[in-house]
C-alpha cells in the first residue's frame, strides 16, 4: 500500500543543521509515497506476563539499501541478532545467551552485543555481554576487550569499520573506540565528586566522532548528559538549565540527536549544533517525546508518548513534528509506536501494533 506525504525538497539531499533550516518558501515541496513493509513479529512468545520488564527483542538502526537490525526471538528465552528487510528476517549467529545487532553500516558490517548466559527469568535480561561484528557474509567475531574488561557491547560502526560501545572494567562502565587493533576507552579522570560514573557510545559518524552519554549519581539522584568524543577531546553537551539529558544519534554533520528532561519532567526531543541547543516540538496530545536518529539531510524520527506511555512513532521534518501514523491508511492495521531509525534515502524503520501483535515495519519512500 502506497502513502504520500509532502516533504520539503531538502529532505532527502541537502545536509543542513538546525542553525539553518531551509523554509518551505525557500524551497518548493515535492510529493513523496511511501510504502509500509511488515518486517515480521518481534515480540516475547509470552508478551504479555513479560511486557513492563525485559522482553529483549527490537529493531534497532536502518542502513541503506533498506536493511533494518535488531534481534527477534527463536524461542521462548532467547532473542538473537536479525537483520530486516522486506525479503524477510535473517537470524544472524549469536551466543548461547543471545544476541542483538546495534548498527550496520553501508557496507552491511554489523556491530552487536552477543551473550554468553541466558537469564535465570525468562522475561529477565541474558548477561556476559561481548562486543562483537558480523561482516557481509554474516560471518561473526568478537571484538577484544582491553585489559581487565569483563563485558562490552558494540553500539555503532561506520564505514571504515571504526566500531563505537562500552566496556565494563573495575573503573566503571567506560565509552570504547575498536579502530583495527587499537581500542581507545573514556577516561572519567579530572571529573571529581560524582560517584558511580559510568559512560556508553550512543552512535559514531563517518568521520569517527561519537555522541555518547555519562551517567552519575549524587545526592539528588541518578543524572545523564551526552557528550561528543572523537578519541581524543571529550566535550560534554549542555541540556539547560541543570537538565539532564542524553544522545541518541550523530550524524555527518555534527547534529546530535536525543533528548533533555523539560521542567514539567517529561523527555522532550532535542538536537544540538554547534553549541545549540534546540528543543523539538511535541504532539498536542503526548508530552514526553524522544528524537532517536537524524540523517544527513537534518530529518529526525522518534516518537510522542502519553503520560501512561502509550506513544506514536514520529518525524520531524524542519523543526515541525509529524505523526506518522496520520500519512498511512488507517484501515492496514497499524499503530506505528516507535521509529528507531532514518537512512539518508528517507526509509524509516521501527515497530508497533499490527492487528494485536508486536512487529516491526518499514516505511520506504519514492518519489511520485
Amino acid at each position: 500500500m502506497m502513502v504520500r506525504l509532502l516533504i520539503l525538497a531538502a529532505v532527502l539531499v541537502a545536509a543542513i543543521g538546525p542553525s539553518a533550516p531551509i523554509s518551505a518558501q525557500q524551497e518548493s515541496g515535492f510529493s513523496v509515497s511511501f510504502s509500509v513493509i511488515d518486517l515480521g513479529p518481534i515480540e516475547h512468545p509470552d508478551q504479555e506476563t513479560c511486557a513492563d520488564r525485559a522482553p529483549g527483542a527490537s529493531v534497532t538502526a536502518i542502513a541503506a539499501g533498506n536493511r533494518a537490525v535488531g534481534s527477534v526471538y527463536v524461542d521462548d528465552d532467547r532473542a538473537v541478532a536479525a537483520l530486516f528487510s522486506a525479503d524477510g528476517v535473517r537470524k544472524m549467529a549469536s551466543g548461547p545467551g543471545g544476541g542483538v545487532a546495534n548498527a550496520i553500516n553501508r557496507e552491511n558490517e554489523i556491530a552487536g552485543t552477543v551473550y554468553k548466559l541466558l537469564p535465570d527469568d525468562p522475561c529477565g535480561r541474558p548477561s556476559g555481554a561481548q562486543p562483537a561484528v558480523w561482516n557481509e557474509d554474516f560471518e561473526l567475531s568478537s571484538l577484544e576487550l582491553p585489559d581487565g574488561a569483563r563485558s562490552g557491547s558494540a553500539t555503532a560502526i561506520n564505514t571504515d569499520g571504526v566500531v563505537a560501545g562500552w566496556v565494563s572494567t573495575e573503573a566503571g562502565r567506560l565509552a570504547a573506540i575498536w579502530n583495527g587493533d587499537e581500542i581507545t576507552t573514556l577516561s572519567h579522570a579530572g571529573i571529581d565528586g560524582l560517584d558511580g560514573m559510568r559512560s556508553e557510545a550512543a552512535d559514531l559518524n563517518e568521520a569517527g566522532v561519537v555522541a555518547g552519554n555519562l551517567a552519575w549519581r549524587d545526592d539528588t539522584g541518578d543524572h545523564r548528559r551526552p557528550f561528543v568524543w572523537d578519541g581524543t577531546t571529550v566535550q560534554y553537551l549542555d541540556a539547560g538549565q541543570n537538565r539532564d539529558g542524553y544522545a541518541s544519534a550523530l550524524n555527518d554533520v555534527g547534529v546530535v540527536a536525543g533528548a533533555v528532561i523539560n521542567d514539567a519532567g517529561f523527555e522532550q526531543a532535542t538536537l544540538w549544533w554547534r553549541g545549540q541547543l534546540v528543543d523539538l516540538p511535541e504532539l498536542s496530545d503526548r508530552p514526553a517525546s524522544v528524537a532517536t536518529d537524524i540523517n544527513n539531510g537534518g530529518v529526525v524520527v522518534g516518537y510522542c508518548a502519553r503520560e501512561d506511555g502509550l506513544s506514536r512513532a514520529t518525524v520531524w521534518i524542519d523543526r515541525q513534528v509529524v505523526d506518522l501514523n496520520e500519512i498511512i491508511p488507517q484501515d492496514l492495521g497499524w499503530q506505528l509506536q516507535v521509529a528507531v531509525g532514518i537512512n539518508d534515502d528517507g526509509s524509516i524503520a521501527g515497530w508497533g501494533d499490527l492487528d494485536g501483535e508486536t512487529h516491526a515495519f518499514l516505511l520506504v519512500p519514492a518519489a511520485g
